[in-house]
C-alpha cells in the first residue's frame, strides 16, 4: 500500500475523574492490495488503484473510586475502493467495557467487548455474526518484581472467527490461564 493522504485528528477532554478522547482518520492509498477468489480453490492478489479507509475510535474513561475505574470505548472503519466497492480486511465495528478494580496488592480486570454482525463484505471474505465476550484477570503483586496472574477468556464460550478472510479459524473456546511475570528493576 502506498498512502497518498491521511488525516488524523485526535482530541482528549480532562474532566475532574475522567477522560473523553476521539480519534477520527481517513487514508487515500493508492495500490491497495487485497487477495480475491479466481475460483472455488483457488486465490489471488489484486492491486486496486485508489482506496480510501476512514474511521474513528471513541474512548471515555472514569474513575468511580479510588480503587475502581471503567472504559468504554467504540470503533467503526469504513474502507472503498473508487468503484465504491467494499475493501477487505477492515476492522468490525466493536464496543467495549473495562472494568479495573485495584485491592491493596491485587487488581480485577474485566473486559466485556460486543462485536457487531458485519455483513458487508469484499471479495475473499464471509460475513461475521454478532458476539458477546467477557474476559476476567485476577493479577497479584507478590513483590516489587514479581507479579502472579489468573485469566480466564472467552468465559461465555462463544464460537466465533477472528476476522472475516474466509479461511479465518475460529477462535479459542473458553480458556484458563495463569503467569508468573518478572519485571527487573
Amino acid at each position: 500500500r502506498r498512502q497518498r493522504q491521511m488525516c488524523i485528528r485526535d482530541r482528549n477532554y480532562h474532566f475532574e475523574n475522567s477522560n473523553l478522547s476521539l480519534s477520527t482518520y481517513l487514508q487515500n492509498l493508492d495500490n491497495y492490495i487485497q487477495r480475491y477468489r479466481v475460483n472455488s480453490d483457488l486465490r489471488s492478489y489484486q492491486n486496486i488503484d485508489e482506496a480510501r479507509i476512514k474511521g474513528f475510535e471513541l474512548s471515555y474513561e472514569f474513575q468511580v473510586t479510588d480503587n475502581f475505574t471503567h472504559q468504554v470505548s467504540y470503533q467503526k472503519q469504513i474502507g472503498t475502493d473508487s468503484d465504491g466497492q467494499t475493501l477487505a480486511d477492515l476492522l468490525p465495528t466493536k464496543w467495549t467495557l473495562n472494568s479495573q478494580w485495584f485491592l491493596n496488592r491485587a487488581s480485577i480486570l474485566s473486559s466485556i467487548s460486543y462485536r457487531k454482525e458485519k455483513s458487508d463484505i469484499a471479495d475473499g471474505e464471509q460475513a461475521l455474526n454478532s458476539v458477546l465476550l467477557w474476559d476476567l484477570k485476577w493479577r497479584y503483586h507478590l513483590s516489587d518484581q514479581f507479579n502472579l496472574s489468573l485469566s480466564a477468556n472467552n468465559l461465555l464460550d462463544k464460537l466465533y472467527y477472528g476476522t472475516a478472510d474466509e479461511d479465518a479459524d475460529f477462535q479459542p473456546g473458553r480458556s484458563f490461564g495463569i503467569s508468573i511475570n518478572y519485571q527487573s528493576e
